[in-house]
């Protein structure tokens, strides 16, 4: 009970929205990724992406008619970095306090996120025409799992288990699903961290027996990947962008995590 109490109150009080970022192309066989000259001092929701490139396009020295399918990469959770104390304005008004995939220090998410992003959407194939294509960043759980506390030693995996796949009778992961529907046509990269594959096992075969069978490896990121499967949606994976700095993160990885009854 004591922990169902904390779910709710990350749920009230520490929700970070999606966010599109980045146009990406690929010219004479390199892929380039632009992020919006305004992103620094701009927050631009997820389900504005389209509005946004007619009204601001040229600003970003884009032009519309060669822009393509967006690019969905979903991290599991927010963290630290990605709350902060100084207002961002948003556009269509008012002000933000999250970002998802922030930080610009070395070794953060973001920071990590602009160095590598081009070779990642290389590795997997992301990008096949030389359209430029939005970059998105969506959150499969956009509440704020790890409480502020560090991930090896907190509650993030408990948390983010909870919220994304709920009790016994429901797996609800409605949530993330629905917004990669919103895009109609799509590519997603799963960037999900591993977590605690030890404690995962363990809340999975107490929580839900049925996704404890199809799951063989027992991470976070196989949660988000089995939702998505169960759903139709066809994705990729890599490592989460704060690992990155290892260009064996950078590959894409084998899907070869379920069972065959998938």
């Amino acid at each position: 009970m004591k922990r169902n109490k904390k779910i709710s109150l990350i749920a009230s009080n520490r929700i970070c929205p999606n966010e599109f970022i980045a146009f990406a192309r690929k010219i004479d066989g390199i892929i380039h990724v632009r992020y919006r000259c305004d992103y620094d001092t701009l927050f631009v929701d997820a389900k504005y992406w389209l509005q946004y490139c007619n009204e601001k396009a040229s600003l970003n020295d884009i032009a519309i008619i060669d822009v393509g399918v967006p690019i969905v990469l979903i991290p599991e959770s927010p963290h630290v970095d990605e709350f902060f104390e100084d207002a961002l304005l948003c556009y269509k008004g008012g002000v933000t306090y999250s970002r998802p995939i922030n930080g610009k220090n070395n070794g953060s998410a973001g920071h990590l996120t602009q160095k590598w992003l081009p070779m990642v959407l290389d590795n997997v194939g992301a990008i096949e025409d030389d359209m430029w294509h939005p970059v998105i960043i969506v959150n499969a759980c956009p509440y704020q799992c790890s409480e502020g506390l560090p991930t090896k030693s907190g509650p993030r995996d408990e948390n983010f288990l909870s919220l994304f796949l709920g009790s016994r009778a429901s797996l609800n992961f409605s949530h993330l699903v629905n917004c990669i529907k919103r895009y109609t046509f799509c590519k997603v990269i799963v960037a999900c961290t591993k977590g605690n594959t030890q404690f995962i096992k363990g809340w999975l075969k107490s929580n839900c027996g049925l996704v404890d069978d199809a799951i063989r490896e027992k991470s976070l990121r196989c949660c988000v990947e089995y939702a998505l499967l169960q759903s139709g949606i066809p994705f990729v994976s890599v490592c989460h962008p704060c690992s990155w700095f290892d260009s064996r993160c950078r590959q894409l990885r084998p899907k070869n995590t379920f069972s065959q009854a998938l």
